[in-house]
């Protein structure tokens, strides 16, 4: 990769970025100037692991590894049993590492033979000057009759400092005496200014780094074009936790009904799945999550990472992590809705991914909607609508939707924005909240159907449509 100029500028440094660089300074007259440059980036040890459980029989041999990240290179060590007893190398004791690239090891303990004392709890430790990290494995017996098939398993169970994630945002901020040119023409202005409204964003969001917004899904304009009734929730499942959010995957190719996920506020580094209602797996995440406005989509989940302004994308597949940095205008600090709980709330529709956040300067909420692989906004609306007034929002074809209560029993739908068309609509659908304190609202379109989340009862409401908001049913 090479870059003109006389500046090469890393504005996040990550560990990715190690390496040498080269700088050539030429004139046309041989021969060129060069001067290498290393750059080394320090960071706290992240441990990997595939294989957390380790069965074994009396006599036979038991192999456990632990991947090591750090920078400076770390100290590493094996711990035995619940006093972190240091295991020495012997007779049937084999300490292994093994470089597996320029800031990463591999840590291999062999146990042959494997005698009674040997089963229990052991710990690969790894520190440096930047911090420590302690991953934990285990050494069961397993039964010589009943030997288990070959795992498959490709995830890992991480400890420590995992790394920041990739974060696309613009190469420089809007110039600060940049004109403002975007007015709302009056045909395109909310219909109730007081309500709903479009307010320039220009001062804020530099609009030649959004991507294309793409028109808005065919079967939309074909079958989907408005929501007019919302039926009666259908119980799903039932969890004790007040806080909690559930979803299958909103990508039409990628859904299957029988495979879903949740996320609970009191474990926010676990995504667990669900296959024909059995749990299945629990996906370590590399950074924690807040709230419970998360969505997967294609076979990816979406969510915001704790105490910044990103949003993060975890592949449910390799494990990658990519994320957008929304920066402008976005406080940690400003919640959303009545409930007051969530700071983004990630939503998916027929279009693709949306995020709505509270403005950090008025009491105005925006919507983003964003390139689900690129990461990047396409486009941002700066809407004069007080979130803190609703419940809760979804999006369903590129209308934003409120619902006026989440803690009434019965409340409605009473007011809606065309994002694409940028104009209010009128609505007067009854919306129910069975067990009064409804705490997720999330439209999925691959089913076509309303996800909520309310007092740990997980539930799933009907939709009907229509081509012409005239059809709406109270």
């Amino acid at each position: 990769t090479s870059l003109e100029g006389d500046t090469f500028n890393v504005s996040r440094t990550t560990r990715d970025h190690m390496g040498s660089y080269v700088c050539i300074a030429s004139n046309g007259v041989p021969p060129p100037a060069m001067k290498k440059v290393v750059l080394e980036v320090t960071f706290p040890p992240l441990i990997k692991i595939h294989n957390w459980a380790v069965g074994a029989t009396n006599g036979s041999t038991a192999l456990l590894e632990c991947m090591v990240e750090a920078y400076p290179r770390a100290l590493n060590a094996w711990l035995f049993g619940d006093q972190g007893t240091p295991v020495q190398p012997g007779a049937r004791h084999t300490l292994r590492e093994e470089e597996a690239g320029p800031y990463a090891s591999r840590m291999l303990l062999r146990i042959e033979p494997v005698l009674p004392q040997d089963f229990g709890m052991y710990k690969c430790d790894s520190r440096n000057a930047r911090g420590h990290a302690t991953g934990v494995l285990t050494v069961f017996q397993l039964d010589p009759s009943k030997m288990p098939p070959a795992s498959e398993e490709t995830s890992y169970t991480l400890y420590g400092h995992a790394p920041p994630p990739r974060v696309v945002e613009a190469e420089c901020p809007v110039c600060p005496d940049c004109p403002s040119t975007h007015e709302c023409s009056p045909s395109r202005k909310a219909s109730k200014p007081g309500l709903f409204n479009v307010e320039s964003i220009d001062t804020v969001y530099n609009r030649s780094h959004w991507l294309p917004l793409k028109p808005r899904d065919t079967e939309c304009r074909a079958k989907r074009r408005y929501l007019v009734k919302v039926g009666k929730p259908v119980l799903f499942r039932h969890n004790n936790a007040s806080w909690g959010s559930w979803m299958r995957d909103s990508f039409k190719r990628a859904f299957d009904s029988s495979r879903f996920w949740v996320t609970l506020d009191g474990d926010r580094t676990s995504l667990l799945e669900y296959v024909d209602g059995h749990f299945s797996r629990r996906y370590s995440l590399p950074y924690a999550f807040r709230g419970n406005a998360q969505v997967v989509y294609n076979n990816s989940l979406f969510y915001h990472h704790e105490n910044t302004d990103s949003i993060v994308r975890f592949d449910l597949g390799n494990k990658s992590t990519a994320a957008l940095s929304l920066s402008r205008d976005f406080s940690s600090g400003r919640l959303l809705y009545a409930t007051q709980h969530n700071a983004m709330d990630i939503l998916a529709d027929e279009n693709g991914l949306w995020v709505i956040y509270a403005s950090s300067s008025t009491n105005n909420t925006l919507v983003v909607k964003f390139h689900e692989r690129a990461m990047m906004a396409e486009r941002v609306w700066n809407l004069t609508l007080d979130h803190r007034t609703v419940g809760e929002m979804f999006i369903v074809c590129g209308i934003l939707y409120a619902v006026n209560s989440v803690s009434e029993a019965t409340t409605r739908i009473a007011f809606a924005f065309d994002l694409y068309e940028e104009v209010a609509l009128e609505m007067a659908m009854n919306f129910s909240n069975p067990f009064r304190n409804t705490s997720m609202v999330s439209y999925n379109p691959s089913d076509g159907a309303i996800y909520t989340w309310d007092m740990g009862h997980q539930l799933l409401y009907p939709l009907l449509f229509a081509n012409s908001t005239s059809h709406a049913a109270s």
